[in-house]
């Protein structure tokens, strides 16, 4: 079975990478059954690598039933279409791609704001000292401080909303009749 390695806080704890769930989402779309490999935040790097051999220490990353291995949720989603080409993912000239991708570059960080110190609570210690040390570091400042103020945050992201607002008043998806790669993005975010 197609299996796919995804970030959880602790063993038994959340999964929540918006990269395994668009790749999820991908999976299901495709009708491909899988089965989940969780790791936590200091053991994807080293088994990644080794899964890769060497040439990734991230996930998503997927091992196919017939031995291709297959990283990074984009390339994912362009081997999917191209190997499994019935029901595509991505639609060309698709309306809502460029939108996405305009509504992701609007969004910033607010959701990352939003659930960042939740997910700090859930971490195990390890994990939580790694990742707490790692971002502080990039972001020259604490999680508290970054994640800022929650009112903010979620006014930021319901402004964002207002860009999808026009593809979803004439259908029940932003691809139009049926879900398909927008939608997942959304839906991972």
């Amino acid at each position: 079975m197609t299996q796919i390695y995804e970030l959880v806080t602790k063993e038994g704890g959340a999964s929540y990478s918006p990269f395994v769930i668009w790749t999820q989402l991908f999976l299901l779309h495709k009708n491909i059954e899988f089965t989940t490999i969780p790791l936590t935040y200091t053991k994807i790097g080293p088994t990644i690598k080794e899964v890769t051999g060497g040439k990734w220490t991230k996930v998503p990353t997927i091992k196919f039933d017939n031995g291709d291995i297959q990283y990074d949720s984009i390339p994912i989603c362009e081997y999917l279409d191209e190997k499994y080409p019935e029901n595509p993912i991505r639609i060309p000239g698709s309306k809502a791609e460029p939108i996405i991708f305009k509504f992701r570059e609007g969004l910033g960080s607010a959701p990352h704001k939003l659930i960042l110190l939740d997910l700090d609570r859930q971490y195990d210690p390890v994990s939580r000292e790694h990742v707490r040390k790692t971002k502080e570091e990039a972001c020259s400042m604490t999680l508290e401080e970054f994640s800022g103020n929650e009112a903010d945050n979620y006014e930021k992201f319901y402004e964002s909303l207002d860009i999808l607002v026009p593809l979803l008043e004439s259908s029940p998806f932003l691809e139009g009749d049926k879900a398909g790669f927008s939608d997942y993005l959304l839906a991972g975010m």
